[in-house]
């Protein structure tokens, strides 16, 4: 141990239990969670509870029965709180729809910074004649998005031929199971891909 380690650390105190220390205690989420259910999350701009982030803990059962209920407690906490819907802000949701002809996902709208390093602009024709940039996204990409709520993705009406921006509100949105078995099952774009896409963003 150096001596900032020293330093920085202080010194335990009698009666202090290292394992109660280092156990996450997520009952504190119980009371995010009934207050984020009481309000109905009618809107889809409401804030939703996340969760604490918390460094990694080594922890070592001691048989005690308090433990067991405590680390039970915690437990159910924890599995409320990602249970509850996921809501998320539309002043930050883009808007795609998917071509599974083209394999692109095709932005329309563009929010937030979730798509400034991400895709390729390409001039396309449209179905009525006319031409327009486009900022495409590759399935990893589209897939990465969706997951983390950054996008609303659709299936296009007409595969092959390019949407106009006003068929987006007709269009069926995309799930988050459908886009990983549909938008990762190509020879281009596979699991492998998408997760290291997803581990480059997390660094980035």
């Amino acid at each position: 141990m150096d001596e900032d380690e020293k330093v920085a650390r202080p010194e335990p105190r009698p009666g202090d239990s290292d394992e109660e220390e280092d156990m996450p205690d997520y009952r504190v989420l119980s009371a995010l969670s009934k207050k984020h259910l009481s309000a109905g999350s009618a809107s889809v701009d409401a804030p939703a509870p996340s969760i604490p982030k918390r460094g990694e803990k080594d922890f070592e059962p001691t048989g005690f029965g308090g433990q067991v209920k405590a680390l039970d407690e915690s437990r159910n906490a924890l599995f409320t709180t990602i249970s509850l819907p996921r809501a998320h802000s539309s002043k930050t949701l883009s808007a795609a729809t998917w071509d599974p002809q083209f394999q692109r996902a095709f932005v329309h709208v563009q929010r937030g910074q979730s798509c400034v390093h991400v895709g390729l602009s390409e001039r396309r024709k449209l179905e009525n004649g006319q031409s327009m940039t486009f900022l495409e996204l590759f399935p990893e990409e589209a897939v990465y998005l969706i997951e983390r709520g950054a996008l609303d993705c659709r299936w296009t009406q007409t595969p092959g031929c390019i949407p106009s921006p006003d068929s987006f509100s007709t269009c069926i949105p995309i799930s988050v199971s459908q886009a990983y078995s549909h938008l990762l099952g190509t020879d281009s774009s596979n699991l492998a891909r998408y997760q290291a896409r997803s581990l480059k963003n997390c660094r980035s």
